[in-house]
């Protein structure tokens, strides 16, 4: 086989393996977030959803929001939603604009965590046309 030859087959099996190794990989990794990361809203959203390429455990995992004081104001653990498995939290009710930072840690069964946290902004619809009429 030639040198060229080699090398080709060398190539390919290893994208192969880093193919492979990518899809058994035992992370949950975040597929889907709502509201989503760095938007601005318009309203509260009634509930913060994050949606994970694994079946987490609920144990080890859990997602919570603070706002902009690093106040705790709402937190969930893990539950199964359709088959797919998901993070989702009821936003309070009694908040109505403000920056808001969701962090999460999701845990599969064989115990690996990940980590993760974004920001959305929620301001009323009065503020946001305001600062679109500036532009």
């Amino acid at each position: 086989m030639s040198s060229m030859k080699k090398l080709g087959l060398s190539i390919a099996l290893g994208a192969l393996f880093l193919v492979s190794a990518a899809e058994v990989s035992p992370h949950a990794h975040l597929e889907f977030q709502f509201p989503a990361a760095g938007s601005t809203l318009r309203e509260p959203p009634d509930i913060v959803r994050l949606r994970f390429s694994h079946s987490l455990k609920a144990e080890g995992s859990l997602l919570w929001i603070e706002n902009e004081s690093g106040d705790r104001i709402a937190e969930a653990g893990a539950l199964r939603v359709d088959g797919a498995l998901e993070m989702v939290c009821t936003f309070p009710v009694n908040i109505r604009i403000g920056r808001f930072h969701v962090y999460w840690r999701a845990a599969t069964a064989d115990r690996h965590q990940t980590r993760g946290d974004y920001w959305f902004t929620i301001q009323s619809a009065g503020l946001m046309n305001s600062s679109n009429d500036a532009d």
